[in-house]
């Protein structure tokens, strides 16, 4: 048996002292890692569940799940320090390179959303059409007396429509005269004449149009000026024009207004003298049977509706319009807004009153006619009422009522009068918008 020499073995450990305190410092290691990955593993915790779960210690299933996790914690234990480099690795290159980069570069380079861009102005086309334009022709039917009856006295003509009582070659020489006549015998009653004087009152009236439409057209612009809360509010203008046509056919009753003159003929034949059946035509130069030449009675005499006045009435009107006046707009959802809008109007008339009339009572037939343009500028106010729907960014659909007043136009030609009525129309629109 060799014997080792005691002084060699120090010499051994004198050149590798490093090796042998590497050789006693491993046990102790992995005692430490040891105890480490038991108290990772929580194995205390392990009865304590199997108890709850009602599942043996000793059974295989326990053994199982207890190794499977022993394992996967030793080597999360064995690698944890390279995981935790290299991460640690990719979060320090990350940080230099976003030190490095241009800030300026980086800023240009994010995408931000672009601002709603909100249109300010807005212009737009409608078609527009009125509701409850009448017009109305007054004075109808109005006919001076088509006969002068003069005063009630004697010595001067009288002159009626169904006969006359004129001065003759004497001169009504005590106060007679031969220089009469008329037409019906039924004007004989006893011992008088009636000799009479008819005119027609311009009492007659139509209306037309009240529920016709009128056709126009209108172009506006509307710059907006500020916003109130979820509101746009501006001013808006607006052109527009129509063409109103009014034409009435009607007949119409009107009143009648007779005179009657009662002459004596103080027991005179009234008839002539030699066929004794017509009535009597007296001349200037006579003679004849001679009567008193001023009435003993005048009566006046207002009969309603005893004539009818039959023809046409036409008033063809230009109406060009201006309005201005602020507005307010509310959307209700991105598509759908609503508006409301008022001011001043301005409507100027460019029109031409014309008719064509006949009057007829009893056995009289009157024809009369007449023409006449007129202008006239009618200011007044308006409000409107609209809704609009949004097509898409720049165009919309829009429609809205108006009401509108600026009074009425009148015009007049040989005493028949018309009337255009601007007071109560409704005007609705319907047309598209565009902004921009």
């Amino acid at each position: 048996m060799t014997k080792m020499n005691p002084s060699s073995s120090r010499r051994k450990e004198k050149q590798n002292p490093k090796g042998h305190h590497e050789a006693n410092e491993r046990p102790a290691r992995k005692r430490q890692r040891t105890a480490a990955l038991q108290d990772l593993s929580d194995v205390h915790t392990l009865p304590y569940l199997a108890k709850r779960l009602g599942v043996r210690q000793s059974s295989a299933a326990f053994r199982r799940y207890r190794g499977v996790r022993w394992q996967a914690l030793t080597f999360f234990y064995h690698h944890k320090v390279s995981l935790l480099t290299s991460a640690a690795t990719v979060l320090c290159a990350a940080t230099l390179q976003a030190a490095d980069a241009d800030p300026t570069e980086a800023s240009r380079n994010v995408q931000l959303p672009d601002p709603p861009v909100h249109d300010l102005n807005r212009i737009g086309l409608s078609y527009r059409v009125g509701y409850n334009i009448s017009a109305k022709f007054t004075g109808l039917g109005g006919f001076a007396a088509q006969s002068n009856p003069g005063p009630s006295t004697g010595g001067v003509n009288h002159e009626y429509d169904d006969g006359y009582v004129r001065v003759d070659s004497t001169h009504n020489g005590l106060g007679l005269t031969w220089n009469w006549g008329f037409d019906s015998a039924s004007q004989v009653q006893g011992d008088n004449l009636l000799l009479s004087s008819t005119r027609t009152v311009a009492s007659g009236s139509a209306r037309e149009g009240a529920n016709d439409f009128q056709h126009g057209i209108e172009a506006t612009y509307a710059r907006e000026l500020g916003t109130f809360r979820k509101a746009r509010w501006g001013f808006e203008g607006a052109f527009n024009f129509m063409n109103v046509n009014m034409r009435n056919n009607a007949s119409v009753p009107v009143s009648v207004t007779r005179l009657t003159d009662t002459y004596a003929l103080d027991g005179v034949i009234p008839f002539d003298p030699i066929t004794s059946q017509n009535p009597y035509q007296g001349t200037f130069m006579g003679p004849g049977p001679l009567i008193a030449d001023a009435p003993i009675q005048r009566t006046e005499q207002v009969v309603p509706s005893g004539a009818i006045a039959t023809g046409s009435r036409r008033l063809d009107a230009n109406l060009f319009g201006l309005r201005i006046g602020p507005y307010i707009e509310l959307p209700l959802s991105p598509k759908w807004t609503v508006g409301l809008n008022g001011g001043l109007a301005l409507v100027m008339v460019e029109s031409n009153f014309r008719f064509n009339e006949t009057v007829s009572y009893s056995n009289t037939s009157l024809i009369q006619s007449g023409s006449k343009s007129d202008t006239d500028l009618l200011p007044g106010g308006y409000i409107e009422g609209n809704i609009a729907y949004q097509l898409n960014k720049s165009v919309s659909l829009q429609a809205g009522v108006q009401f509108q007043d600026v009074g009425d136009f009148t015009q007049k030609v040989n005493g028949k009068k018309a009337t255009l009525h601007l007071t109560s129309g409704l005007l609705f629109t319907l047309g598209a918008n565009y902004s921009f």
